[in-house]
């Protein structure tokens, strides 16, 4: 008797044992997550925070991959395969039509939505007017800023120093016929105004930046998407007096032959990265760009000319676009460590750690880890002077002028500027083989096309 007790014993010790190890086996189990970078020229300093991550999870592997313009289609294909990454540090343009692709951030219990500084919850629905209470994205940035990005030393051998001298669209227009003059005679450099196609910077950034220095507002392009004003009103259109401005400049010679054709990411970033252009019209990313490429590059840049009304345009802080998880990854078995990352990379600490890294401005009060100290070139260039007055009396345009009417977003339709095709259409304009009224009259189709607001 007394030995079956020892066995007996002995088996359940074995037994113990075996589920300790059993279980220590299961805590020290290593976990791989995929994680797409907010954008590709932040890879190395993203990866550097998340090496802190992967120090404090030794049992998680981050890998970092980027998505960039032209492999977008094809990450794209990947969700819809059911098989996107576990992270996605920025998801644009989210809508009605795919919000449930996305995790319900709500449903995470994610402990900070009461840092922000409006009320991000309700931001997306509001937006795109459903009646669920979800959060598919999670944007912890504020709007971001849009200038002229020039290289210094090459100005100062043109003579040109339009960072102290451009105040006006008139003092803008005689620096472009200078600089013009400069690059005609100059056999290194191709371009004046450099740019290229991106249907996103071209169709929101682009021009409605040039529109907000003619002297429009934010309501104004709010009114032609709401319908109010009609896009073929060239007299009230905001649009309008953005493309003819421009058209002009390309009329001069100051804008690339043929730009809407120029690849985005294999002509004009490239180019002025190799200075084959002095002078470009981009937000933070270029800056960025350029020093990861050449570190010493000496850049500088300056603001469009602030309006009448004491305005420049800039990006506003969006409920369609931001970080994301993905709904068919949550049967996975990394998907409880996913949003352990997710809410890891998205707390006060780690928001201002990026803050600073990426030289991004925040929408979270982060007044108890204490506010970022933004020492990336273009604050220190851009928006710390334009906010001391050194361009001039004025303050920031924040607008997303289709923010209200995406809701009336009829599914499946094409955007009236940021599509593609639409790049036909401003050529033919640019080449003379249209009139500003006959391309404002194919935007009003299209806008017709695409919103409904019977229901208004």
């Amino acid at each position: 008797m007394k030995r079956t007790i020892k066995v007996l014993s002995l088996l359940v010790a074995l037994v113990l044992m075996t589920t300790v190890f059993a279980a220590c086996g299961k805590a020290e189990e290593q976990v791989e997550l995929e994680v797409v970078v907010t954008d590709p020229e932040y890879m190395a300093k993203e990866r550097e925070i998340w090496d802190l991550y992967e120090a404090e999870h030794e049992n998680v592997k981050i890998n970092l991959i980027s998505v960039n313009e032209d492999q977008a289609a094809a990450f794209d294909a990947r969700i819809a395969a059911g098989n996107p990454s576990d992270i996605m540090c920025k998801r644009t343009n989210v809508s009605k039509d795919d919000y449930k692709t996305y995790v319900n951030l709500q449903e995470i219990d994610y402990p900070y939505w009461d840092s922000f500084i409006y009320d991000i919850k309700s931001a997306f629905s509001e937006v795109q007017g459903i009646s669920d209470e979800y959060s598919p994205v999670l944007s912890v940035w504020a709007g971001k800023f849009y200038s002229y990005l020039l290289y210094e030393d090459e100005m100062e051998k043109a003579g040109l120093d339009p960072v102290n001298d451009v105040r006006s669209l008139e003092d803008l227009d005689s620096f472009l016929a200078d600089l013009k003059t400069y690059v005609d005679g100059n056999d290194e450099i191709d371009y004046v105004f450099d740019i290229g196609w991106d249907s996103w910077f071209d169709g929101s950034v682009l021009v409605q930046s040039f529109a907000v220095a003619r002297g429009f507002s934010g309501d104004d392009m709010e009114d032609v998407f709401m319908g109010n004003i009609r896009w073929d009103d060239l007299e009230n259109n905001p649009y309008a007096a953005a493309f003819e401005l421009l058209k002009e400049y390309y009329v001069k010679g100051y804008l690339p032959d043929k730009w809407w054709t120029r690849s985005w990411d294999q002509d004009y970033e490239p180019g002025f990265i190799a200075k084959k252009s002095i002078l470009a019209f981009h937000g933070p990313w270029l800056w960025a760009k350029v020093l990861a490429a050449n570190p010493d590059a000496k850049l500088s840049g300056f603001t469009l000319p602030i309006n009448d009304d004491g305005k420049v345009w800039s990006g506003a802080a969006t409920a369609v676009e931001g970080a994301c998880m993905f709904e068919c990854n949550r049967d996975k078995p990394q998907f409880d460590e996913t949003v352990k990352a997710f809410i890891w990379f998205n707390s006060p600490e780690i928001v201002k750690l990026r803050s600073e890294a990426l030289g991004l401005a925040v929408c979270m009060d982060l007044s108890d880890v204490g506010q970022p100290d933004l020492k990336d070139p273009q604050t220190l260039s851009i928006v710390k002077p334009f906010q001391d007055g050194f361009f001039g009396e004025g303050s920031w345009e924040s607008v997303e002028p289709n923010r209200i009417a995406s809701a009336y977003k009829v599914k499946g339709t094409p955007d009236v500027l940021q599509d593609d095709a639409i790049a036909v259409e401003i050529g033919k304009y640019f080449e003379g083989e249209a009139t500003l009224e006959e391309f404002m009259k194919v935007l009003q189709a299209r806008w017709e096309g695409s919103y409904d607001f019977s229901n208004k």
